[in-house]
């Protein structure tokens, strides 16, 4: 390659985290660009937002090789990059700009020549997340949006922004200072913490009827952020078995529609035992044992609710001991 590679001033500040580090593979390099503003709207169809791109290379292993790559006009700043990484930078400098202006590349530039490698981390990351990579860089090439069915309903679609980053919870009644206080300040994966998401989903759902948390918003909850983790699976990989509650549930035939059907048209009283006193030692348990507390008060909503839709409690609760 070329002695010195040139980067457009959002490739430099692309750039910035990794110019300390002592291995940069291709996954690595995407995560980087996922912060610039184009490439985010290309990636935006496949709901790959930095905060979703950034936890799922993290898990990565590192590429083979190692080679030193300086960056033109910044005499003090090289990139220490993995043989794809390199060669992918390479691709990038030789290649016509997607963006046709001069010698200097872009972050898009630079996509379209990791898409190259088929071989590479970063496209093997894609390739999980289901992404049609050819299409991809046809898209980024042309310019072009993809347009990419969605993968949830429009009315799923705030649970998922929540997942991939793009909105905030705000915690209510989860009656744990510390959990509350790290939800409000720190990035995390909702979809590996299935009880706390749908928890957070209740209270989401609570806001809306403008009252306290009902056992029937945490039963809402826990379906609707299952529904959204079936069409994310490379997003709950790890906690596929903690999913299990929502699972049983759709599996009776209760699923996230006929739940809030029920809710808007059905009074169902007042919860005997609240969620915030019922449920309070759950959050390291999974969405079965969530279930089965839900279950365990026969004077709750949550109860009243099954019972409105013909389904027995009874034949939803795990066998004692397992």
């Amino acid at each position: 390659m070329t002695s010195d590679f040139r980067a457009d001033k959002a490739l430099r500040t692309a750039f910035g985290p990794v110019y300390a580090m002592r291995h940069v593979s291709t996954h690595i390099l995407l995560a980087c660009i996922s912060k610039d503003e184009q490439v985010q709207e290309f990636l935006a169809s496949y709901d790959l937002t930095t905060h979703v791109i950034r936890r799922g290379v993290g898990e990565m292993d590192e590429e083979p090789g190692r080679v030193e790559v300086p960056l033109a006009e910044q005499e003090d700043r090289s990139l220490t990059l993995s043989t794809a990484g390199a060669a992918a930078l390479a691709r990038c400098q030789e290649q016509p700009s997607v963006t046709g202006q001069g010698a200097e590349r872009s972050p898009a530039d630079l996509l379209v020549a990791i898409l190259d490698d088929p071989s590479c981390g970063a496209v093997s990351y894609l390739n999980g997340c289901g992404v049609d990579v050819v299409a991809l860089q046809r898209a980024v090439r042309s310019g072009q949006v993809p347009d990419v069915e969605d993968a949830v309903p429009p009315e799923l679609r705030s649970t998922r922004d929540a997942l991939v980053g793009r909105r905030r919870y705000k915690p209510r009644e989860l009656g744990q200072f510390w959990t509350t206080l790290l939800v409000k300040v720190m990035p995390f994966n909702a979809a590996a913490h299935p009880v706390l998401w749908a928890r957070l989903e209740a209270g989401e759902l609570s806001r809306q009827h403008g009252g306290k948390v009902r056992t029937d918003d945490v039963l809402l909850g826990m379906l609707r952020t299952y529904a959204v983790a079936q069409a994310y699976p490379h997003l709950t990989k790890e906690a596929k078995a903690d999913y299990d509650g929502g699972r049983v549930l759709v599996e009776t035939g209760v699923d996230h529609e006929r739940v809030r059907a029920v809710m808007a048209s059905t009074d169902l009283g007042q919860d005997t035992v609240p969620p915030r006193e019922l449920l309070k030692d759950t959050m390291a348990d999974g969405t079965s044992a969530l279930l089965d507390r839900l279950l365990s008060e026969p004077g709750n909503r949550s109860v009243r609710l099954l019972a409105a839709i013909d389904v027995e409690p009874a034949g939803l609760r795990r066998p004692a001991g397992s």
